[in-house]
Parts: structure tokens; sequence; C-alpha cells
């Protein structure tokens, strides 16, 4: 049977390497995702796109640009942009969800 040698630390690094770009670049790819989630979420409650205009009686709300908002993981905090109208947020339900269970998930 033949020995298994120990990796080198040159090996031992570019392993944590490869594992710490993949969680920032995960970590990024969420963070992307949730904030155009909330901005289509708001666009889609006002039924209007960006600088489109309409009757003053039929607006339902004002776009009043976004919030931030942390979210820890184990790594590290991520802030996510939250688009919000005058009335209200958009902090969707899959956000909270993963806020409640942040100990349970590693980003």
């Amino acid at each position: 049977m033949p020995d298994q040698q120990k990796p080198t630390a040159w090996e031992l690094t570019l392993k944590e390497s490869f594992w710490g770009d993949l969680a920032s670049k995960m970590q990024l790819a969420w963070k992307k995702f949730c904030e155009a989630d909330s901005e289509r979420a708001r666009d889609s409650y006002l039924q209007l796109a960006w600088r489109e205009r309409c009757e003053p009686k039929a607006r339902r709300d004002y776009r009043n640009g976004c919030y931030l908002r942390s979210f820890g993981t184990r790594l590290r905090t991520v802030r996510v942009r939250i688009a919000r109208s005058r009335e209200r947020a958009f902090l969707r339900q899959s956000i909270e969800a993963f806020h409640g269970r942040a100990e349970d998930v590693m980003i």
C-alpha cells in the first residue's frame, strides 16, 4: 500500500484560496440576486418602469430609494440594498427566511 503524502504548505494555501474565492463569488451573486429581486418586486408593485410617467390620480405610490440591511454569515456580514417606496419596503420572504436561519446557512 503506498504511503499517502501530506499536502505541502503551498497546496494547502492553494486549496484555501480556492474555497475563499468561491465563497466570495457566492456571496456577491447572492447579494446581486437579492437586490435585483427587491427592485423587481417594487417595480411590480408600482406598475411603472423607471422614469415612466402616469396620471397623478392613477399612481399607487412613489419610489423612495433603498436602505441597507446587513445579514450575518459564518464568513462575514453581507450588506444588501433593499428597495422601498414611500409606503413600504420590499424585503422578500426568501430573504427574511435566510436571516432567520443564518447560523444554519453558509454562504
